[in-house]
């Protein structure tokens, strides 16, 4: 279903066939929306590393905006992210992979920055960073746009 819906989206949009226009109000809706939800979710992860940074942060002197501003109000404004995030998705109309994929990255900002696990920290976490990246560019539904697949 997935694969159909990348092809439908590679056909219609990015490489209409002869003749053919491309839809340039659902190109630029999708866009639009796929741009909102990576700028959502990358200030939903980095205000959890934030929090999760502050007594780090606190011991080595340096500026940290959730200390400043409260960890609830960075808290509520994580939340916010996060479900902004899933909203925009959802108005693009994605397929339901992609939102456990969604879901999944949210899930390891927040493994990454809190305790008990905070990969962060370790060369396990390093490596399932750098896997995860690797895969969404080269595996998942929207790294095989990139792909032409």
């Amino acid at each position: 279903m997935v694969a159909v819906q990348n092809q439908l989206f590679v056909r219609t949009i990015l490489f209409p066939a002869a003749g053919e226009r491309a839809d340039v109000s659902l190109a630029l809706k999708s866009f639009v929306l796929l741009l909102g939800y990576f700028t959502a979710a990358a200030a939903f992860g980095h205000v959890i590393n934030d929090l999760g940074d502050v007594e780090a942060d606190e011991k080595a002197a340096k500026v940290n905006s959730c200390s400043q501003g409260g960890r609830v109000p960075a808290l509520v404004t994580a939340v916010c992210f996060g479900v902004l995030s899933i909203m925009l998705l959802w108005l693009g109309g994605a397929p339901w992979a992609v939102f456990v994929m969604a879901f999944l990255e949210l899930v390891l900002f927040l493994v990454y920055s809190f305790k008990p696990l905070r990969l962060k920290e370790s060369v396990t976490g390093l490596l399932i960073d750098a896997a995860y990246a690797t895969w969404f560019l080269l595996r998942s539904p929207p790294g095989s746009l990139l792909k032409g697949r």
